[in-house]
């Protein structure tokens, strides 16, 4: 059994999205892979656990049943507390009821943003905890390739660097400005890869001769979709907290794109197009009634958001009604039409963890991109037996000790130099790099 950890250089790379794609490439060449969330993402208050958006994505795409993930609150908690290393011996708890199951344990890393600073401390102390080797998932444009490697060799820093053997590589994500035609054609995993020309390639190297080495592989080049990176209407209400005044479709039908309409009717014709989220004041009958007529000649609009909290009139609501039964989303907000479109256009393009279709499809594109013949090379090596980092020691003796039902005494001694006494942690981690068998009684004797 082998463990990868995807450690993502920014937010909002896709992520998740890299992670999924890779377990179906995995799955593709023969190998059972399981998913690992050890720290949620979202925010939960009172609670230990709770079940990531991740976790979900996994169990609906490939039926898997990834453990609960710590909560982001009680890991706030013990990093204040200076006890991160404790926290990590339920990681590894979570990781061991995996790992006689899988050949491959895909572990996702903590994405760093204004309220995880400490995302590089925890993918550090879960690498070394698990004994997981680490794929970096970034992005970047390839028409700039001295920022990307710079980006790419400082997080790998952290790990020992490109050259060391625990960096496994890249996958780039959402790589903009690249000709392809898959998103709207599917093909089977590996089969779209995209290849650095010599140019390319050179530049890179000039950057970091280990970049697409055997050393740091150059696992995938994913590129940026519009069809793929839409989301719903219900996920656009759900980033401005709008108020539903006619739910509909709003969880089927997608914004493809995002219109301001405040000119007269007859200069807006463009704008009633398909896929298009339109965005007007609540006060501009002329402009609601134009969407109504546009929506009942059968054109599937995204949905209207109508701003500054104004509510349409009455007998305008009425004669809209038979347009409303065509399913269109119409939802209120508070701000104006200025602030709402800001909004829109910083909106997330992480995948919702309801939106099974979307992941269904992202999981596939990202998965026909990937170097399928490395990921077989690598990995279908047979099993790897993992370093027991000090973390995993205190596991597995407390467990050994529980099923023996027997006591671990660790006597207090003295450091030989200070003569300050150790604590019972402490006295456990010199005897780590001598484990061979299961212990379930220690004592320690002065000498």
């Amino acid at each position: 059994m082998q463990t990868i950890l995807f450690v993502p250089t920014s937010s909002g790379i896709g992520l998740t999205s890299a992670c999924l794609g890779f377990i179906r490439a995995l799955d593709y060449v023969g190998l059972k892979a399981g998913f690992l969330k050890p720290f949620s993402q979202n925010s939960a208050e009172g609670s230990v656990e709770s079940e990531d958006s991740s976790s979900v994505l996994a169990k609906h795409a490939f039926g898997l049943n990834p453990p609960m993930s710590i909560t982001r609150s009680r890991l706030e908690r013990v990093i204040g507390d200076g006890q991160l290393e404790d926290l990590m011996e339920m990681v590894v708890a979570k990781h061991q009821s995996l790992s006689e199951h899988y050949d491959v344990i895909v572990c996702e890393g903590l994405v760093a943003d204004s309220e995880s600073s400490y995302a590089e401390l925890v993918n550090l102390a879960i690498a070394n905890a698990l004994d997981a080797k680490v794929i970096l998932v970034s992005s970047g444009d390839l028409a700039h390739p001295d920022s990307l490697v710079d980006k790419l060799d400082l997080f790998a820093r952290d790990f020992g660097g490109m050259a060391n053997e625990r960096t496994l590589g890249t996958i780039l994500m959402r790589v903009k400005n690249l000709n392809d035609s898959y998103a709207t054609n599917p093909v089977a995993p590996g089969k779209a890869r995209v290849q650095l020309d010599d140019v390319q390639l050179q530049a890179f190297k000039q950057q970091s001769p280990d970049f697409d080495s055997d050393h740091f592989r150059l696992i995938g080049v994913v590129p940026f979709s519009n069809t793929l990176s839409v989301p719903r209407t219900w996920d656009v209400a759900q980033e401005l907290d709008a108020k539903w005044l006619s739910e509909g479709d709003a969880k089927t039908r997608r914004v493809l794109s995002t219109k301001l309409v405040a000119r007269t009717v007859a200069n807006i014709e463009d704008a009633f197009t398909r896929g298009n989220l339109l965005v007007t004041a609540g006060d501009r009958d002329d402009l609601i009634l134009a969407t109504a007529l546009s929506t009942m000649n059968g054109v599937p609009l995204a949905g209207l958001i109508l701003t500054g909290g104004i509510m349409p009139n009455d007998k305008i609501v009425n004669l809209c009604r038979p347009a409303l039964k065509t399913g269109i989303p119409v939802m209120l907000v508070n701000t104006d039409s200025f602030d709402t479109v800001t909004k829109l256009n910083n909106i997330s393009h992480e995948i919702p963890a309801d939106d099974t279709s979307r992941a269904s499809e992202v999981t596939n594109f990202v998965a026909a991109h990937l170097d399928l013949t490395w990921i077989k090379e690598t990995f279908s090596s047979g099993n790897k037996t993992p370093r027991l980092s000090p973390s995993a020691f205190r596991h597995n003796l407390v467990k050994k000790a529980q099923i023996a039902k027997k006591r671990i005494v660790l006597k207090a001694v003295s450091h030989a130099r200070s003569k300050r006494p150790l604590s019972a942690k402490a006295a456990v981690l010199p005897i780590v790099s001598c484990w061979q068998n299961p212990v379930t009684w220690l004592k320690w004797q002065k000498t």
